[in-house]
C-alpha cells in the first residue's frame, strides 16, 4: 500500500496514501501501512528465534546422548551464547514500543502530547542501531 504514491510522476496530495496527513485519516493509514507490519515482523522474529534455539538445544542434547563418549564441555557457555539470539527481538519490542504507544495515545487524545513519551519514542528509535551494534559485537566476540 505505502508504494502506491511512487507511481507515476506525481507526488502531489496523495489523498489517502499520504502517510503525513495528520487527521484521524492518515493516522489509521500509519498504522496499519507501518506499526502493523512492523509487530507482526517483530512477533514472526520472536517466535522463529524462539523455536530456532529449542530445536538447537534438542539437537546438542540428542547429540550428546547418541555420542559413544560424551565430551566434556562447558554447556554454560554454549547455552550463553545460544541465548544471546533472542535479545534481537527484545531490542526490537525496546525501540518500537514507545513509538507505538505514542501513536495510539496521539490517535485517542490527539494534540496532547506527553513529553517523556515523545522523548523516549524517539529516542529508543534512535539507540535501535546502537543496541543491535552492540549486540551484534558481543557476539562476534564470542565466535
Amino acid at each position: 500500500m505505502t508504494v502506491m504514491h511512487s507511481i507515476g510522476n506525481n507526488h502531489g496530495h496523495l489523498g489517502v496514501w499520504c502517510l503525513t496527513q495528520t487527521g484521524r485519516t492518515g493516522k489509521v493509514i500509519h498504522f496499519i501501512a507501518f506499526c502493523a507490519p512492523l509487530w507482526g515482523a517483530i512477533l514472526f522474529n520472536g517466535f522463529t528465534y524462539f523455536q530456532v534455539i529449542r530445536m538447537l538445544n534438542n539437537a546438542r542434547r540428542m547429540a550428546a546422548g547418541m555420542a559413544d563418549h560424551p565430551r566434556q564441555f562447558d554447556a554454560r557457555a554454549d547455552m550463553k551464547a545460544l541465548n544471546r539470539w533472542g535479545y534481537y527481538p527484545l531490542i526490537l519490542i525496546g525501540s518500537w514500543a514507545f513509538g507505538t504507544i505514542n501513536r495510539i495515545r496521539d490517535f485517542i487524545e490527539p494534540g496532547q502530547r506527553i513529553f517523556w513519551l515523545s522523548f523516549l519514542d524517539v529516542g529508543m528509535a534512535a539507540l535501535m542501531v546502537r543496541y543491535v551494534n552492540i549486540h551484534i559485537s558481543n557476539m562476534q566476540s564470542n565466535i
